[in-house]
């Protein structure tokens, strides 16, 4: 009895370690594998393609996911070119809601690492380490927005970046 006792702690032991070893961190970079395509609409720096040019030029690349017509996305790097295409995971989501509709951004850095340079691969990374660059963006889309009598701006985490784009896959299908 004694030694059959040892035998499952030993296994017990085993078992605990393996999984311990072999969990899967959940970051957006993983659950996403490449990122999504997407194509620069506006360098950073620049005014090309903004209906309000009364505002500062974005701080930060704005670009599309190819493929769907509706989706603002926020690409936080050094400029890149207009027409580049690059691949980006999300790490937030900024929604700003006026009386009558809803306009979402989608925060995202380079699925390549050496182009995020913000080091940034979470909302958490977003929201504590880059507390600065977060008011920079709402600042900016705040300015930038055409919605009337803004009423509401929210904060929301990658998970619910990725629901948006898969809505709106959805819905342009």
């Amino acid at each position: 009895m004694r030694k059959s006792s040892v035998i499952f702690l030993l296994y017990l032991g085993f078992l605990f370690a393996y999984a311990c070893t072999s969990a899967p961190s959940a970051s957006p970079k993983e659950a996403l594998h490449t990122g999504y395509e997407t194509t620069i609409t506006t360098p950073a720096g620049s005014f090309e393609n903004l209906d309000n040019k009364s505002t500062l030029a974005p701080p930060f690349n704005l670009a599309r996911i190819n493929g769907l017509k509706d989706v603002e996305v926020i690409i936080l790097s050094s400029s890149m070119s207009k027409g580049k295409s690059i691949k980006v995971i999300p790490v937030g989501l900024l929604r700003i809601k006026g009386d009558s509709s809803t306009v979402d951004y989608v925060i995202s850095v380079p699925s390549d690492e050496k182009l995020n340079h913000l080091g940034i691969s979470s909302f958490g990374d977003l929201s504590v380490h880059n507390t600065v660059s977060k008011q920079i963006i709402e600042s900016w889309c705040q300015q930038q927005s055409s919605l009337s009598n803004r009423n509401s701006t929210r904060w929301l985490s990658e998970q619910s970046a990725i629901e948006i784009i898969s809505q709106r896959a959805q819905s342009d299908k």
